[in-house]
């Protein structure tokens, strides 16, 4: 465990790398996935574990849990491990998130409670720099533009040192109109 201080504000951070110990977090998952900017289905707990029923628990979860000093959970990122290879030959470990493989997960990012958030990404932050021996890079493709998740998860990187590459990509979309009646005359 990582204990951090941030503003006054005590955080414990651990990482979870058994599935028996993710399954507790189901009480909790949700309902900080709901104060968060991260709330999307592909985030939720029932997405994650179908995910994890399907992979029939291949994958090894790197989870980063993020606790106040009572207890409460106010930060999450659900990683797994993944061994990827650069040109066939030279492995390495990669972090991903959660049902991000062939499911049509998209806007992945780090679930933050709003009201710790700056301490909460710091703390993040910590605990992969404190667990840098267990990986090797994180891969974090479709991000979500509206949310800030880049540009937060960016920032807690940029703070503690971590390198970082980020491309944008353009989503294809094309603003509504105002309303239905509009929108039918189109």
């Amino acid at each position: 465990m990582n204990f951090v201080t941030a503003k006054h504000l005590s955080l414990e951070t651990k990482i979870i790398t058994r599935w028996p110990d993710f399954d507790p977090l189901v009480k909790e998952w949700n309902g900080l996935l709901q104060r968060s900017r991260s709330n999307t289905i592909f985030l939720t707990w029932e997405w994650l574990q179908t995910w994890r029923e399907v992979t029939q628990e291949a994958a090894k979860p790197f989870v980063i849990t993020v606790r106040d000093e009572n207890g409460r959970l106010v930060g999450a990122v659900p990683f797994y491990v993944s061994e990827l290879r650069l040109l066939k030959a030279l492995p390495f470990r990669t972090l991903r998130m959660m049902a991000d493989h062939a499911t049509g997960s998209e806007y992945a990012d780090w679930i933050v409670d709003p009201d710790v958030e700056t301490a909460a990404l710091s703390a993040i932050a910590d605990a992969l720099l404190a667990a840098k021996s267990d990986w090797d890079t994180i891969w974090m493709p479709r991000m979500a533009g509206w949310t800030g998740a880049m540009e937060r998860i960016k920032a807690a990187c940029e703070e503690k040192g971590l390198l970082h590459h980020s491309r944008t990509t353009v989503f294809s979309y094309f603003d509504l109109p105002d309303s239905m009646k509009l929108y039918e005359a189109l």
